[in-house]
């Protein structure tokens, strides 16, 4: 671990035809603050790896395409990639079903601007505080994908994702989990799904968990958050928690499954200066 961290300077390494990491199983610190580039990093050997936390933590380098990468061991990517200067990840095919902490793993990746190009398995991990905190470049991120009933902790989660306007974690079951910041300075939400897993402890725990959720959309543009549940969990949870925490609720938040749109609009964020009453920030189809 740390073999080359720190290296600010190295981007690429004539690697010896000796060098192997076909057995090594703990690479946590290995690239932290280098720079070393992802086409050295791709000729790795991860089929014994079960250690990646804190990886590419500080890495400097923007673009990673890891989907050779055989990460079926691998147990650990507790900030794996915190505080780089990561924009574009590619992971396709990457079996992670073992999956534990994915603690920080992107925590300050301010400049990331997309997750639609990795999948991961995390129906076995407990801790995913702080996943995405701080990643203010993102806009959107459909992680329906994330299937799990054991969570315990998803404190912070999205806390401080200022561009984030679309939102799909619908499998993610929060019922056994820690909600605190959760969605916190999310200000810019337009459209969040969730499932009927997706618990909070008390109807107090609202504010705590969605503190200046969609504030800016409505503040600036005049819009109304969709939140986009099953109508009974809308009936039953968030109505009741909205209401609480803010006295304007009905001019800030509406219940997607609820709406009874136009014929003929669809969804989408082109509209986004669309200011009154509107549903959605919606474009007509032509």
């Amino acid at each position: 671990s740390g073999m080359f961290r720190g290296c600010s300077s190295l981007t690429g390494i004539p690697l010896p035809s000796s060098f192997s990491t076909a057995s090594v199983t703990d690479m946590s610190y290995m690239l932290a603050g280098s720079n070393v580039s992802y086409q050295v990093i791709n000729t790795f050997d991860t089929s014994s790896l079960v250690n990646a936390s804190h990886m590419f933590e500080g890495w400097q380098g923007t673009v990673l395409d890891l989907t050779g990468w055989n990460v079926r061991k691998v147990e650990n990517m507790e900030s794996m990639f915190e505080n780089s200067n990561l924009k574009q990840l590619k992971t396709e095919g990457w079996n992670t079903s073992r999956l534990l902490p994915v603690k920080n793993m992107f925590k300050g990746c301010s400049s990331l601007l997309s997750t639609s190009t990795f999948v991961l398995d995390v129906s076995k991990v407990q801790d995913m505080s702080s996943m995405f905190y701080g990643c203010s470049g993102l806009g959107e991120m459909d992680l329906s994908h994330f299937r799990n009933d054991i969570v315990t902790n998803v404190d912070n989660m999205f806390y401080g994702c200022t561009s984030l306007y679309r939102l799909d974690i619908r499998n993610l079951d929060t019922r056994y989990a820690s909600t605190a910041g959760t969605f916190n300075d999310c200000c810019d939400m337009q459209h969040l799904t969730v499932g009927s897993g997706f618990q909070l402890a008390s109807v107090e725990a609202f504010s705590l968990t969605f503190r200046n959720f969609g504030t800016e959309y409505h503040e600036r543009y005049h819009g109304r958050t969709a939140i986009d549940c099953p109508s009974a969990h809308w009936d039953n949870v968030f109505s009741i928690a909205l209401k609480n925490a803010y006295s304007d609720w009905e001019d800030r938040f509406y219940c997607y499954q609820k709406a009874v749109l136009p014929s003929g609009y669809d969804f989408n964020r082109t509209a986004r200066y669309l200011a009154g009453n509107q549903l959605d920030r919606i474009n007509k189809i032509e």
